[in-house]
């Protein structure tokens, strides 16, 4: 049997317009998160990423460097009041200001896991921008706000500079926007719906990932079985908690796969979190048209991926261009769908279920169907799930617990 290791990788800027009501289609809003590229207008054709706290630009990345390409695509997201948070997809840290330790201690843009910092966009039209920082960078005075693409030896950083300076300077204040329609990714869990899916190593052998908690005293607390063998403990739902923040949590037990790490020996094992806690998240990034790398960066800097590795062999060598078709490499299958409904008292008026069975007040005559199409015995005593209750032409949907 295959067991799952969490491996290490080791111009003055007057009528500027912000948005009217009516926003690009490229910011987000809520739960609804889309993701663009930010290009430089005074370098062509190069585009912002992170580079440990520092933000650079280089040029478009694709599949063949996946962990570029994720740092390349940002979340530029609404907020109440109408200011903006800038959240990178790589490994959900924000666009922030600061100081930086690389560049002689000159205000730049940084980045944070969480900025103190919101944006102001101006709309220089089309898809062209400038941005302003809220807050200025620490130690400059009200006038460093506005970011800008500077040229530093053979880099490009993105630096602070006061208003009138960026437009005069060709315009390199100025960015150019551009959706990015073609990464996939699964459906993640919503107050509607929940979609499970099987998590499949792109092995030859393959295999699914299935959550092993219930083995008393086992260090290996999720492993990677024959889908044949695989049951609910085999089936997981996504939960963002934020742009590039994913919860991975298991339909079975309830319990998510951790960052936390367990040392044992040459490998590091993942641990459990349990339902009844906070879980910790991952970024699910493509690494090809259809497979993705599930990393996540721990307290120590360190970005680590999920990876499928038989007990008592080497733990297999992370090439970032070669991914596709690896341990690390994983492929997500949609196996159900369940609607998420509380309470049926209190979602249904007339509708209960006391001890597994469905109560209708009245005595009215009623059906039980499953989501499957099974009609099954009105007494029936229901296991935990979804099941649609007819009664009198009128069909809910209720949750039994």
């Amino acid at each position: 049997m295959k067991k799952l290791l969490l491996t290490c990788a080791a111009v003055v800027l007057a009528g500027l317009n912000a948005f009217a009501d009516e926003q690009p289609d490229y910011v987000s809003t809520g739960g609804n998160i889309k993701w663009c590229y930010i290009r430089s207008v005074q370098f062509a054709d190069m585009y912002l990423q992170p580079n440990g706290k520092e933000v650079v630009a280089q040029p478009k990345a694709d599949f063949t460097n996946f962990e570029n390409l994720a740092k390349q695509l940002w979340c530029i997201m609404l907020d109440e009041n109408g200011k903006y948070t800038i959240t990178n997809k790589f490994d959900g840290r924000q666009i922030d200001v600061g100081l930086s330790a690389k560049y002689s201690n000159w205000e730049s843009v940084q980045m944070n896991d969480v900025a103190a910092t919101k944006w102001i966009i101006h709309s220089m039209g089309g898809d062209t921008i400038a941005l302003e920082s809220e807050l200025p960078a620490p130690g400059g005075g009200d006038i460093y706000r506005f970011p800008t693409t500077h040229k530093e030896g053979d880099e490009i950083f993105v630096w602070l500079v006061r208003e009138s300076y960026g437009l005069g300077h060709d315009g390199n204040s100025l960015f150019v926007i551009e959706p990015c329609n073609d990464i996939r990714e699964p459906e993640y869990e919503n107050s509607e719906r929940v979609t499970y899916y099987g998590i499949y190593s792109s092995l030859p052998e393959g295999g699914m990932i299935v959550d092993n908690t219930s083995v008393v005293d086992t260090k290996y607390r999720f492993t990677v079985v024959n889908p044949e063998n695989a049951d609910e403990t085999a089936q997981w739902r996504f939960v963002s908690y934020g742009p590039g923040k994913t919860a991975i949590i298991n339909r079975a037990t309830g319990n998510s796969i951790s960052t936390s790490l367990y040392a044992d020996g040459k490998y590091n094992l993942p641990e459990a979190d349990a339902k009844n806690i906070m879980p910790k998240t991952w970024s699910l990034n493509a690494i090809s048209n259809s497979e993705f790398a599930i990393s996540a960066t721990g307290e120590d800097g360190v970005v680590r991926y999920l990876n499928n590795t038989r007990v008592g062999e080497e733990p297999e060598t992370l090439d970032l261009s070669q991914m596709s078709g690896s341990g690390f490499a994983w492929t997500f299958d949609k196996m159900g769908e369940a609607v998420d409904i509380n309470d049926a008292k209190a979602e249904t008026p007339g509708i209960s279920v006391v001890n597994g069975k469905i109560v209708v007040e009245g005595g009215k005559k009623f059906t039980v169907t499953t989501t499957d199409g099974v009609v099954l015995p009105s007494h029936s005593t229901l296991q935990k799930g979804i099941y649609l209750i007819t009664v009198e032409g009128k069909t809910k949907k209720i949750n039994v617990r």
